[in-house]
């Protein structure tokens, strides 16, 4: 049993890497990740609300021995994660996300200067993720352990060749490279262009109209759904042209 979460690398020369549609894809989500931010801004006001109340009891002896202990703090949801992230903040994250998140930079140069460190090595949950395999792991700063039986995260990374040749070597002995779909983006010529030119819509626009549409869509079906599992099947033709 799989999920459909990809790990692309795509590389290009600077002038290349970090423009055009893929940096403008990161607007294809602005309508949920608005939702969540409000959805965990309501959480996080509740659980104020609650810990004023235990603080209050506590002013007193009595109130302090019959209050309990203080309440922990909510698990927040947020499904796009950042490049330069902690492994300790990437696994509570996708904890709290039951496995499931995406990470989408241009600036895939953060990534690998950030997996060099070992407080931020998290190049292993790639690796489970690949086939959504189990997690774990225990942080020893706050007692607290994390626990996914299945890694759900799917990675969009853009950045130039000297950075894709780092990563690789980075991650060769681990197995990482053979898990990621690795594309090669064109490169324009060297041409003259009219910054007066008109265009028609920017790119940005256009993701965040089928963002705010098509794909918080499908978000809300999934969502619907997500005590159903859904089976994707190729048809003996697809099998055969695979």
């Amino acid at each position: 049993r799989l999920y459909g979460n990809l790990m692309t690398l795509q590389f290009a020369p600077p002038a290349v890497s970090r423009k055009g549609e893929v940096k403008e894809t990161a607007h294809l989500t602005d309508k949920i990740d608005k939702e969540q931010l409000l959805e965990n801004e309501d959480i996080m006001r509740e659980y104020s609300s609650v810990v004023d109340l235990w603080q209050q009891e506590g002013r007193t002896a009595k109130g302090r021995d019959s209050r309990g202990l203080k309440s922990k703090e909510p698990a927040i949801r947020r499904y796009k994660i950042a490049a330069k992230s902690t492994s300790a903040s990437m696994y509570k994250q996708l904890s709290a996300n039951d496995g499931a998140g995406y990470m989408l930079t241009t600036e895939g140069e953060v990534l690998v200067k950030e997996l060099t460190k070992d407080i931020s090595d998290f190049s292993e949950l790639l690796l489970y993720s690949f086939q959504n395999e189990f997690a774990d792991k225990s942080i020893a700063t706050d007692n607290t352990h994390y626990s996914m039986p299945r890694i759900k995260f799917s990675v969009l990374l853009t950045m130039p060749p000297q950075a894709a040749e780092k990563l690789i070597k980075l991650t060769l002995d681990k197995g990482l490279i053979s898990r990621l779909i690795i594309q090669q983006l064109p490169t324009n010529k060297l041409e003259w262009e009219d910054p007066f030119a008109d265009e028609g819509e920017p790119l940005e626009d256009i993701f965040k109209k089928i963002g705010d549409t098509m794909v918080y869509a499908i978000y809300k079906e999934m969502q619907r759904l997500k005590d159903r599992e859904i089976q994707f099947v190729m048809t003996p033709e697809q099998k055969e042209d695979f």
